[in-house]
């Protein structure tokens, strides 16, 4: 069995911190990517206000009744908790693909502004891809395809509905990623 380097026999006993354990942080620290979650999920949630308007007027869905309004809040949370999520996989994966695996720029400054610009990017590219099909899917199934049935059902089945069906899709985004990073 070969025998250790002196540099890694006495480091074994230190108990301070290395200098590679440090530099190592500072880089996962600076892969993190940073976006505000609960911005997102206040987006999600003034989207999923979109189709509780449309129940109330087209459908006549009363502001009013308790019963009504709960069914309001119900589906709001649950639409927007599900539209955050798929903004929150889809800027990853939007992020993750427009980032370099190598320098573009010369100094670290340029590097972070870059960085910061492509975030942006990813950012407002998910928010207005997964809003614009979200607003065109839930009109047309709550306004089409389920108007023969109660409005509240409708106003329940129609947001929800295409709200988990865009985190699948964000998700299965995701997936194509990962594979097409796995094939290269």
């Amino acid at each position: 069995m070969p025998s250790q380097s002196p540099k890694r026999a006495s480091s074994k006993g230190k108990k301070g911190v290395d200098k590679d354990d440090v530099l190592l942080e500072a880089r996962i620290e600076g892969f993190k990517i940073e976006y505000p979650r609960n911005l997102l999920l206040a987006f999600g949630l003034v989207s999923a206000f979109l189709p509780v308007y449309m129940a109330h007027a087209f459908f006549a869905v009363d502001w009013a009744s308790l019963v009504n309004l709960v069914l309001f809040l119900i589906t709001i949370g649950t639409a927007g908790n599900l539209l955050s999520q798929a903004y929150s996989v889809m800027v990853e994966t939007e992020f993750l693909k427009r980032q370099r695996h190598y320098n573009e720029t010369k100094s670290e400054k340029d590097a972070a502004v870059l960085r910061q610009l492509r975030l942006n990017v990813a950012l407002a590219y998910s928010i207005f891809f997964v809003n614009a099909l979200f607003v065109v899917v839930s009109s047309v199934l709550q306004g089409y395809i389920l108007h023969q049935l109660d409005a509240r059902l409708s106003l329940l089945v129609a947001p929800n509905l295409t709200a988990f069906a865009l985190l699948v899709l964000a998700k299965k985004n995701e997936e194509a990623r990962q594979r097409k990073i796995g094939r290269a």
